[in-house]
């Protein structure tokens, strides 16, 4: 997001790396719950964009490298490391059940 500060991105470029910044911190942010865990996955999409959008734009190498790096961790810092072992009680199971149940069983949601 302060591509613009920091290594002097320009043009369309710069509001590229704003928008898929500022769409990371969002989905960062909806991820922190933990029945938003899986949200994290929309990481890897965003991770994807960066490591178009240089060439699409058509931007120096020290702008490439930062988009390659910045995408490589985003993407590799979204993929799960294991196992949710904490345990909220009742409730995370079902709010868990009714967002995603009827997504993977439309039979379940009658």
């Amino acid at each position: 997001m302060f591509t613009r500060m920091t290594l002097g991105a320009e043009g369309e470029m710069a509001n590229a790396d704003h928008l898929i910044g500022a769409l990371v911190i969002t989905v960062v942010v909806i991820a922190l719950a933990e029945t938003g865990r899986a949200v994290r996955f929309a990481l890897i999409p965003l991770g994807a964009a960066l490591f178009i959008t240089p060439f699409v734009y058509g931007v120096d190498g020290i702008s490439i490298a930062s988009s390659f790096i910045c995408a490589a961790l985003l993407i590799a810092l979204s993929l799960p490391k294991g196992k949710c072992t904490i345990d909220m009680g009742c409730g995370t199971k079902r709010s868990f059940n009714a967002i995603f149940n009827p997504l993977f069983n439309p039979r379940s949601a009658r």
